[in-house]
């Protein structure tokens, strides 16, 4: 998770719109976790 986050973090560096993402906890134990990710339309993946 943490590669994850530092990548992002750099790609966002070099973009106006970020990118955007997380991991929640359902009420239920049971229900497991719900993730999201935002991907901004004309992101530039480019360093």
């Amino acid at each position: 998770m943490r590669t994850i986050r530092q990548t992002i973090q750099i790609l966002n560096d070099h973009n106006h719109e970020k990118i955007s993402f997380g991991i929640d906890n359902n009420p239920k134990p049971e229900s497991g976790c719900t993730s999201w990710i935002y991907l901004p339309d004309n992101y530039k993946y480019e360093i």
